[in-house]
């Protein structure tokens, strides 16, 4: 091509040059806004499968109660384990287990992400008032975490059987 028909061509180069690059700009848009709505919903699932776990572990430890509501009285009553043998022992260990690892679920970040469980949050202060008062009603939760203490987080005892345990 000669100079001339080049320059008389350049125009249509230009328009071609601004429409390939108006449409990368579009589809690197769009694609930005998929893989951000790709990102939300794969957070929203994340946060159902963290609920469902805490409803889970919560539902369990009903369900041990409806089965053997004769061990409600050591959680919600104040009722000693200390004379406690046999089968009777083992389950208000099981369930005081059971209450425990629920407890120390609140602490994973995963929990603190979903709306109001951060530290501050409103749940999260409802939570933390009902694990206090749950040790604080519960000699056998409170024995229990003494003998499993090296199996949980530091921050299960600072946050809820210190204050829970020493009101026995």
């Amino acid at each position: 091509m000669s100079t001339k028909q080049t320059q008389r061509h350049e125009p249509y180069f230009r328009r071609w040059e601004v429409i390939i690059l108006a449409g990368s700009i579009l589809f690197t848009g769009v694609q930005s806004f998929l893989q951000r709505s790709a990102l939300q919903a794969q957070e929203r699932a994340l946060a159902a499968q963290v609920v469902q776990a805490i409803d889970l572990q919560m539902g369990e430890i009903t369900k041990v109660f409806l089965t053997y509501p004769e061990l409600r009285p050591y959680f919600d009553d104040g009722m000693s384990a200390a004379n406690a043998t046999g089968d009777l022992k083992a389950r208000i260990d099981t369930v005081a287990e059971m209450y425990l690892d629920f407890i120390e679920l609140f602490d994973n970040e995963h929990v603190k992400s979903l709306p109001n469980m951060h530290e501050d949050g409103e749940y999260a202060k409802t939570w933390r008032r009902y694990f206090t008062d749950l040790f604080s009603r519960s000699p056998a939760l409170c024995q229990r975490y003494l003998v499993t203490k090296d199996w949980y987080t530091e921050r299960v005892f600072t946050q809820h059987t210190k204050a829970g345990c020493k009101k026995q």
